[in-house]
């Protein structure tokens, strides 16, 4: 199945696995030939922003592929979520996801002063197969922060380029 990662629907390219594996976004005991299941800790960032007494909370609209599929995140539940890496902490993950996924849209991500940051709980999920890579099934280590951006963050829409797709966020009240 390896040969069709990053060609077919959702899936990630083999690369990108690699290159998790590599970072340790992903653990995965590969000495074991029975072992199927991938270990992903992971910082959930819920961000959100008021309007006079209006609360939004931005969210994950889709995904155009370069392929030309386009996935809708209708059931996606929080802003942006970033895989850590080996030796980093929870906050350190989401201070480098609000730079990587929002700072190349607005700068003013990069500026911690621009934000606060509140780690709000942990959980546990799974496991349950992953679509980024099939047939392996993934349980998710997630620590859960509140961001609440200025007025001078905000915009109506936000669009992330990269190798592999295009992501577009909006708004949805609360």
């Amino acid at each position: 199945p390896f040969e069709d990662w990053g060609q077919v629907g959702y899936t990630k390219p083999l690369e990108s696995f690699i290159g998790s594996l590599a970072t340790g976004e992903i653990v995965w005991n590969y000495k074991d030939p029975f072992d199927n299941t991938l270990h992903i800790r992971t910082s959930v960032i819920h961000i959100r922003h008021s309007i006079d007494d209006v609360q939004l909370e931005m969210r994950e609209h889709h995904r155009r592929f370069n392929d030309g599929s386009i996935e809708y995140r209708h059931d996606w539940k929080s802003s942006i979520s970033e895989k850590m890496r080996i030796k980093e902490t929870p906050l350190d993950a989401a201070i480098r996801g609000l730079s990587e996924k929002l700072g190349h849209a607005e700068h003013g991500f990069n500026d911690q002063r621009n934000y606060s940051l509140q780690l709000m709980r942990s959980e546990k999920v799974g496991p349950q197969p992953t679509r980024s890579y099939p047939p392996f099934e993934a349980i998710y280590y997630r620590q859960i922060f509140l961001c609440v951006i200025q007025e001078k963050l905000f915009k109506s829409e936000y669009i992330l380029v990269d190798p592999f797709k295009t992501t577009c966020f909006g708004w949805v009240e609360l």
